[in-house]
């Protein structure tokens, strides 16, 4: 997407960075932060990479807000795309990796971690989506998209 077709969707630019407004995107709310430093797509291969910052988000799923700020790292070198999940801050940490490989459906593992005194209120939306594997830590199925 162009700079000027992000502008028109409400996404501005900030030091080389596009950043989403913060609205409800759904049922989501928080700011997003693209930063794209070099990428390159061409039909049979990405070279570059790519981060995108969730901040402050949150989830009318939930009364915990914000749930935290998260960073997604794009990594793309030939066909394979490696991705690297990483929580900066908030009480609900999530840890994940992943790659997409041309041909192949993209995979996914992630697991989440809640402090004690949130367990209550994050711990049945998590049992909806995840394995709970101890108390507040929570595995989120290889995801395979076809």
């Amino acid at each position: 997407m162009s700079p000027v077709a992000l502008h028109s969707a409400g996404v501005a630019s900030h030091n080389g960075a596009y950043v989403a407004s913060r609205a409800t995107i759904g049922e989501k709310t928080g700011e997003v932060l693209i930063h794209v430093a070099n990428l390159s797509i061409a039909r049979e291969a990405m070279e570059g990479n790519a981060t995108l910052q969730w901040r402050a988000a949150g989830s009318a799923l939930t009364p915990v807000s914000p749930l935290g700020d998260y960073e997604l790292n794009l990594d793309a070198e030939g066909a394979t795309v490696h991705v690297l999940l990483r929580t900066i801050q908030g009480p609900l940490q999530l840890d994940g990796k992943g790659s997409w490989s041309n041909g192949a459906p993209p995979s996914f593992l992630s697991t989440a971690r809640v402090p004690a005194q949130h367990q209550q209120q994050l711990g049945p939306l998590l049992r909806l989506i995840a394995v709970e594997r101890s108390a507040g830590s929570f595995e989120l199925q290889q995801l395979q998209l076809k």
